[in-house]
């Protein structure tokens, strides 16, 4: 069940990812409408970690295999890494983006590869990408950089916003070079369940502290942010989050983060479809320099070299 040998699912899971998470920046625009990020994120990731519970025993039901009951210390390691990436990670973007544009939100997320390969990198006293895969990622960025606009208007403001926004990328880059160095269920649909509950009742104290859980919240909150919080714990975190935490366990961290390259241009593109949002020049612009920066970091041949001990 851990699917290591299944190489087929590797790009299948890279695409669900992409196009994924690429949709959520309109799903959690709509949720955040009329929902608190604490309200938004604490019923998206409870639900979406009840899910993969019940998903688990139906797997293990399918295969015939019993369902193993993972060891204390498997459980604290997933529920300290799924808060850091969800917490530390998702939630701190969504806080950010009430005071600062999505243009610099994204532009800031897409430098995730780049932070991922430092960690990975000195957590495995290894240097795991080589110079042609760096460059791809500085693409990426760059790509991004031209597709949001960022560096024109009011350029980037220094703020507590933008704060949020480096804290989230440090925190999601660290957990997810944590991930291979910890001891974590073998089963990834396990995994993210316990990782999402466990970030779904944080953020469910941390609504129940600031009022957002209120009754008064609650009913304030429209159809369209409850389906939009749907969409998120269905596709967004039980689907796509699942394809996520099973990837690092047979992809590279920093290969993995590539994500943050293309989901800019999903959003940009569903915006533009259904958030009635308009497609400038710079979308074609940006195209060729986030293709050739992603070719390079996914296809450049990798170079592992030693670090001094």
């Amino acid at each position: 069940m851990v699917m290591t040998s299944a190489r087929w699912l590797v790009p299948v899971a890279y695409l669900t990812v992409y196009v994924l998470w690429g949709s959520t920046y309109l799903a959690i625009r709509f949720g955040v409408e009329t929902m608190s990020p604490s309200l938004l994120f604490g019923c998206r990731f409870l639900l979406a970690g009840l899910i993969n519970l019940a998903l688990y025993r139906i797997l293990c039901g399918i295969t015939g295999e019993t369902p193993r009951r993972p060891s204390r210390r498997q459980v604290a390691n997933a529920s300290v890494i799924g808060c850091v990436l969800l917490i530390g990670g998702t939630g701190l973007v969504g806080w950010a983006e009430q005071t600062v544009d999505s243009h610099l939100a994204a532009l800031i997320v897409s430098s995730t590869p780049l932070w991922v390969t430092l960690f990975d990198s000195a957590l495995r006293r290894t240097i795991l990408a080589s110079p042609p895969q760096v460059l791809g990622m500085a693409l990426g960025v760059a790509g991004v950089a031209i597709l949001t606009g960022a560096g024109g208007g009011g350029g980037l403001r220094p703020g507590a916003g933008v704060m949020l926004l480096l804290l989230a990328t440090l925190f999601w880059s660290i957990a997810s070079s944590a991930s291979h160095l910890a001891d974590l269920p073998s089963n990834a649909v396990l995994t993210s369940a316990i990782q999402m509950t466990a970030a779904g009742a944080v953020f469910a104290l941390i609504g129940a502290a600031t009022g957002d859980l209120a009754p008064a919240s609650l009913a304030g909150a429209s159809a369209a942010s409850w389906w939009a919080m749907l969409y998120l714990a269905v596709f967004g975190s039980s689907v796509a989050f699942t394809a996520f935490a099973w990837l690092l366990t047979v992809e590279p961290a920093h290969r993995v983060a590539s994500y943050a390259l293309v989901n800019p241009l999903v959003a940009v593109a569903l915006g533009a479809g259904w958030g009635h949002e308009t497609i400038g020049p710079r979308v074609w612009l940006a195209l060729p320099v986030l293709s050739l920066g992603l070719a390079l970091h996914l296809f450049a041949p990798a170079r592992i070299l030693h670090a001094a001990r």
